[in-house]
């Protein structure tokens, strides 16, 4: 019986395409970045040499998962080579391997920026700041920080 309701709730996660849950230790905030002033290929950002509509979203793959299964995205910051946005990623733990891409919100078709794969180490949560230099992002700035405890 109890492995029928656990294939139930999988097939239920899997249908509905809801994400699985990851309590993380740690919480990843995405504070900032710099953005090359043209694509790689030279070309602008948007028609009219108008400046890229950057986001970040990050993703973590649980064990055995072909793809990431816990998410999470920033807001777009609209028109900026010097985007802002202070704001909680993802959760996360020692040994998790996390995706980071910053994109281009398009109309069509988002234009990514650069992409890097980070794995989580007592390192990285010790210096508790991390500058990443990758594809057109000369610079993104995260930091990691513990989870405040629930309030009582």
């Amino acid at each position: 019986m109890r492995n029928l309701l656990l294939v139930t709730i999988a097939a239920a996660i899997v249908f509905t395409g809801m994400n699985a849950t990851h309590a993380g230790d740690y919480e990843i905030t995405a504070k900032s970045a710099i953005i090359a002033p043209a694509k790689a290929g030279g070309a602008d950002w948007d028609p009219f040499k108008g400046k890229p509509d950057p986001f970040v979203w990050a993703g973590i793959k649980l064990k055995a998962a072909p793809e990431p299964t816990v998410k999470g995205e920033t807001v777009v910051a609209k028109d900026t080579l010097m985007p802002e946005w202070n704001a909680q990623l993802i959760e996360v733990s020692v040994g998790d391997e996390m995706i980071i891409k910053v994109w281009d919100k398009d109309l069509a078709q988002n234009d990514i920026i650069g992409e890097y794969k980070l794995e989580i180490t007592k390192k990285l949560i010790e210096d508790g700041e991390l500058k990443l230099a990758f594809g057109q992002v000369k610079e993104l700035k995260l930091t990691i920080k513990a989870k405040a405890a629930p309030a009582k």
